[in-house]
């Protein structure tokens, strides 16, 4: 049920961000301009990028029968991980 929900989030608000009159009208380049939007503009982390990634790539090819293979988008960038080093002090 929440998968649904965080579906049709992103599917709305690409909808909303495409600004286009009916979802058919969405192209596989509204993807690609939106997930680059959502990782350059909006700096969201990159496990929210896949996200709606899998989101989007589901909605075009089982509801709107479109192909997305060949997307080409710059993934946003994961946190890098400094390791904590326990040392004794003088």
């Amino acid at each position: 049920m929440q998968t649904e929900k965080s579906y049709l989030y992103w599917a709305r608000y690409l909808i909303r961000y495409s600004q286009v009159q009916r979802a058919r009208e969405l192209m596989p380049s509204h993807i690609e301009l939106f997930l680059c939007y959502l990782s350059n503009q909006r700096g969201v982390s990159a496990s929210t990028q896949k996200q709606a990634l899998c989101a989007l790539v589901f909605a075009f090819k089982h509801v709107l029968g479109i192909n997305t293979d060949g997307l080409n988008f710059p993934y946003a960038k994961a946190p890098s991980r400094i390791p904590q080093v326990l040392y004794q002090s003088v």
